[in-house]
């Protein structure tokens, strides 16, 4: 259970910061209103006290050695040195406190086990909507526990390529670089709650429509800003980038065509079926398997950030997804592992709206038995 309810003063402990307890967030985090700052803010309950409860600033206290005193010789003191004996005293000192720091560490660790047994997080259920030609979005849904997924909504007429990046403390965290096709939406990144403290930004650029555009993640703003995510049928945190009015335009789409063209992305009305012929032994040679484990994409997983491990491998899956259409072959495995499942999740909603994928499953395997899932490509 918490420490904290709402409504509690509370004081942090090491600035002196005078705060009320406005929400719970249930994961050790909470939202204050802060005195000095006249402002919402996110308190960590080990940086804070109740008002009742604060002295000042806390500072270590130490044993201090007691005064000599002039006595006859024990025994024990006859046969054992100095430093032997001061040894044996400090363990005795040391005895209690080891006993009480490991008591207290197993009552938290209970209160924790108990308030995830209370807690019940629930997955919010994406069900996809009408389009209706709204534009463009990049929408953060609450996927786990003090964790939002970041989406790119493309309710548009038209397809383009995109580059997506988030700044953290004014410095380039996560980037993804990639293609939308019309009326769909895809996760683009991560998001910690604990991480809105870190004076979040996004950008979002699309050259075919010299569209580039960043926006601050203020905190107040974005707890309170909810709203229908479109083609998602769920509620999330959505941020609009407004379409140039003529791209909106059915008249003008010719002309969005041929700019479509310069940045090689096939345009959405292009209905012209393109006969392909298919080179026999590179579809003989190439590999019908791909493992996206990090340390088996040749990438140094020391480098890569844990929140970016994720595109890191989408990249790499993408990338190989692609070769195979253009290289031909009828079929292909995606090692995804099991885990939490977040890296499959990813990779059926790509698959789902690629057009050139018949099917795909992830069923028991006698080779990666439930950890990969296998891509069937239509016929060419």
């Amino acid at each position: 259970m918490s420490n904290f309810n709402i409504g509690d003063w509370i004081r942090f402990k090491y600035t002196g910061d005078r705060a009320e307890i406005l929400e719970d967030y249930m994961d050790g985090s909470y939202r204050v209103w802060l005195e000095s700052d006249q402002d919402e803010s996110i308190a960590f309950a080990d940086d804070i006290v109740l008002e009742a409860n604060f002295k000042g600033i806390e500072q270590s206290s130490f044993f201090k050695a007691k005064p000599k005193k002039e006595k006859t010789l024990s025994t024990e003191e006859m046969f054992y040195s100095q430093k032997e004996l001061d040894d044996k005293r400090w363990e005795k000192l040391r005895a209690p406190l080891k006993k009480l720091k490991k008591t207290a560490q197993s009552s938290k660790k209970q209160k924790t086990e108990k308030a995830i047994e209370q807690t019940v997080f629930v997955q919010p259920t994406i069900k996809e909507t009408k389009a209706q030609n709204a534009g463009l979005f990049v929408a953060f849904l609450l996927t786990d526990f003090g964790r939002y997924t970041i989406y790119l909504v493309n309710d548009s007429l038209h397809s383009f390529s995109f580059e997506f990046k988030l700044y953290l403390n004014n410095q380039e965290h996560h980037q993804l670089k990639h293609q939308i096709t019309p009326h769909t939406f895809f996760p683009i990144g991560d998001l910690e709650h604990a991480q809105l403290n870190d004076h979040p930004n996004i950008e979002l650029k699309v050259p075919v429509l010299s569209l580039t555009k960043k926006q601050k993640i203020r905190t107040k703003q974005f707890l309170r800003g909810t709203a229908e995510i479109p083609l998602m049928g769920v509620e999330g945190f959505v941020f609009p980038f407004a379409m140039p009015k003529q791209i909106q335009q059915k008249g003008d789409l010719q002309a969005y065509t041929q700019n479509q063209i310069k940045y090689n992305v096939a345009p959405s009305s292009s209905k012209k079926k393109v006969k392909k012929t298919y080179d026999i032994e590179k579809i003989a040679n190439f590999k019908t398997e791909i493992d996206l484990h990090i340390d088996r994409l040749g990438e140094d997983k020391e480098k890569i950030l844990p929140t970016r491990i994720l595109g890191v491998q989408l990249k790499h899956f993408e990338r190989y997804i692609q070769e195979a259409i253009n290289v031909g072959v009828n079929r292909v495995f995606v090692i995804h592992g099991v885990g939490e499942g977040k890296l499959k999740n990813a990779i059926h909603l790509y698959l789902k709206h690629n057009k050139a994928v018949a099917s795909y499953t992830n069923q028991y395997h006698h080779k990666y038995g439930f950890g990969a899932t296998e891509v069937v490509f239509k016929e060419k």
